[in-house]
């Protein structure tokens, strides 16, 4: 079942990466022109369609890790939760066996004074 999920899972970012790559892509190459790109004081000039890509590919990494990291957390809190979950169910005492008391109801509807006349079956 977690191959089936994860599949699915596979498949929803192979759609979304060709719903956006695709028009990523056509309008990289319709912006050839080459651009004058600064960044913390390095100065270049590039073509357009390579800082389109490059954002592209900066964005997609940073949701991948993004995403990855919620996943780790998520699972770690599920496994920390079922550890204290058991650990609550190792300590807890035994159920005590119930029997039914003299004088007290055997049957549900039944009050204390019609159940002391009965004989016990």
């Amino acid at each position: 079942m977690a191959q089936t999920q994860r599949r699915r899972g596979g498949g929803i970012f192979f759609v979304v990466g060709i719903l956006v790559g695709i028009p990523a892509t056509i309008f990289a190459l319709s912006n050839l022109e080459s651009v004058t790109v600064e960044f913390l004081g390095w100065t270049a000039r590039v073509p357009l369609w390579a800082v389109i890509a490059l954002s592209l590919l900066a964005g997609a990494l940073l949701g991948t890790t993004a995403l990855l990291a919620w996943q780790a957390r998520r699972k770690h809190g599920r496994k920390k939760a079922a550890k204290r979950e058991q650990q609550e169910l190792d300590s807890a005492p035994p159920p005590a066996a119930e029997t039914p008391q003299q004088g007290a109801p055997t049957t549900p509807g039944e009050d204390a004074s019609t159940s002391r006349g009965r004989l016990p079956s």
